[in-house]
């Protein structure tokens, strides 16, 4: 039996071709029948929705994930307030470093540094969500 647990992956709507790889590659990672299932914005929020239901959708989907992963490209306050309610809510986080600034303070510090990864260390993050 498979046993999925959730993360959501919040990433720019600008990166969703990079977000729809970075879902395909934790997706078809799997460890002893326990595997992930991944959760977005680009993926689970109809863009046609007005703002006020965007937010409350992300939001609601945030909170289904115990997960939360951050791609840090070219982020702005969208990906800030995801962080913010992820952190704020005790999720398990990490950040894929596509060039993040310690300048943006309340979204760099919000990953200690053994959760502020650099992309080709997904795979290695996803197998210790898992264990």
């Amino acid at each position: 039996m498979t046993e999925e647990r959730l993360v959501y992956v919040c990433s720019p709507n600008k990166h969703a071709e990079l977000t729809r790889e970075i879902t395909w590659q934790i997706e078809n990672c799997a460890q002893d029948g326990r595997k992930f299932r991944v959760l977005s914005a680009i993926t689970h929020t109809p863009q046609d929705m007005g703002p006020r239901a965007i937010f409350q959708r992300n939001r609601d989907l945030i909170a289904q994930a115990p997960y939360f992963l951050a791609v840090l490209k070219d982020y702005g306050k969208d990906l800030a307030a995801g962080v913010g309610l992820a952190f704020g809510s005790g999720r398990i986080m990490a950040a894929l470093d596509y060039g993040a600034d310690q300048a943006d303070i309340m979204v760099y510090f919000a990953f200690d540094d053994d959760r502020m990864l650099k992309p080709y260390d997904l795979t290695n993050l996803i197998y210790r969500w898992l264990s």
